[in-house]
This record gives C-alpha cells, sequence and structure tokens, in this order.
C-alpha cells in the first residue's frame, strides 16, 4: 500500500511539472504571454534575469547612479501585481527584440522601468531604471 501511495505521489508531482514546463515552453511566443509569467512566477522570473542585474537610479540633476544586484540577493519583482486603481503598466515596444515596461503608482511620484530583451527566442530582463522623484 506504501508503494501505491509513493507511486501515485510521484505521477502527480512528474504531471504538475509537465504542467509548468509547457506553461514555459508557450511563455516565448509572444512578449504578453512571457509577462505574464514573468509578473507570477517567482521560479520563472529568477531564470529569466540577466545576472548581474544592472539597477539605474536617475537623480536630480541628471547624474544617476548604477547598481548591480546578483541573483543571491535578487527577491521576487511583485510590482505588478499590484491590483490598486493608482498602479499604472506602460508596455513600449521598442524593437522585436526590445521592449521597456513603465511601473507607477499615481500621485507617489515612484517610477520604474523594466528593460527586456530577447536572446535565442526568450525574454529576459537586462536592467531596471528607478525615475522615482
Amino acid at each position: 500500500m506504501k508503494r501505491f501511495i509513493c507511486f501515485i505521489f510521484l505521477l502527480m508531482m512528474m504531471a504538475c511539472n509537465g504542467r509548468h514546463d509547457k506553461t514555459v515552453l508557450s511563455a516565448d511566443k509572444s512578449f504578453d504571454a512571457f509577462f505574464q509569467l514573468f509578473k507570477t512566477d517567482s521560479v520563472f522570473q529568477k531564470s529569466r534575469i540577466i545576472f548581474p542585474l544592472k539597477v539605474f537610479t536617475a537623480g536630480d540633476e541628471g547624474e544617476s547612479d548604477t547598481k548591480t544586484v546578483t541573483e543571491t540577493r535578487m527577491k521576487f519583482i511583485g510590482l505588478f501585481i499590484d491590483k490598486s486603481e493608482k498602479g499604472i503598466v506602460i508596455k513600449k515596444m521598442l524593437s522585436g527584440n526590445k521592449t521597456n515596461i513603465r511601473f507607477q503608482i499615481q500621485d507617489t511620484g515612484f517610477e520604474e522601468e523594466f528593460t527586456f530583451i530577447k536572446i535565442n527566442s526568450k525574454w529576459y530582463l537586462s536592467s531596471v531604471t528607478d525615475n522615482s522623484d
């Protein structure tokens, strides 16, 4: 009986993994499909970031600061999940291989721009620019 339960458990794990693999494979059919998975799946998100991630911060007088985030220090980017009416997400296709997503929160001065590039038919986050006030 224990073997049977273990066997059923193993089959369920394989079935779930197969569904996830199909979702990941379909993620690169379009940027929108990729972005939907990127903003909700923490494991997928981390696998689709070019490390060390460059983070640019714009200053008041036009100066900028650049920092890098390593894979071990990277946390899930959950900004896009905010369902509040104040959150604004703007997509701008720069080319077939480059897309920017700008996330703003109205009346707060918060604004970040995420740059995604396509490498070998897969989308990756390549940099973040913080344009907040």
